[in-house]
């Protein structure tokens, strides 16, 4: 869904784009945006889960090994991920799967918002955009 509204707000977007440590959704050059659509499950939402809760199991690298995945676990990889992005200097910008299914319009305008901003600050520093 969210592909196809980037593409009817002409918001040009690379998917699935490698970064140093991860791959995001959708990078979108005009702004220097990594864009994540995250789902409830995968990225645990904290509206639904405690940190303890257990999410999944994680295979080791042996294929011997189990260890459980909880809520607290996935949102330390989410900052990891986040702080390591926004060192490399983009703005991450990420949307729960419901917002994207519910309030489209709003997420949109978020992103358009961000664009602005980022061509703004870009013009302040004589970088153009």
């Amino acid at each position: 869904m969210m592909e196809k509204v980037l593409q009817k707000n002409e918001i040009r977007y690379i998917s699935q784009h490698r970064y140093g440590i991860g791959i995001m959704d959708f990078y979108l050059p005009e702004g220097n945006i990594a864009l994540f659509v995250d789902g409830a499950v995968w990225h645990a939402d904290p509206r639904l889960y405690e940190p303890d809760d257990p999410l999944f199991f994680k295979i080791g690298a042996s294929g011997k090994g189990r260890n459980i995945v909880t809520a607290a676990d996935v949102w330390n990889k989410d900052r990891i991920h986040n702080n390591y992005l926004e060192s490399q200097g983009y703005t991450v910008v990420h949307f729960w799967e419901k917002e994207i299914n519910t309030e489209i319009n709003r997420c949109i305008q978020i992103i358009k918002d961000q664009i602005k901003a980022y061509k703004r600050h870009n013009l302040e520093l004589g970088l153009g955009v």
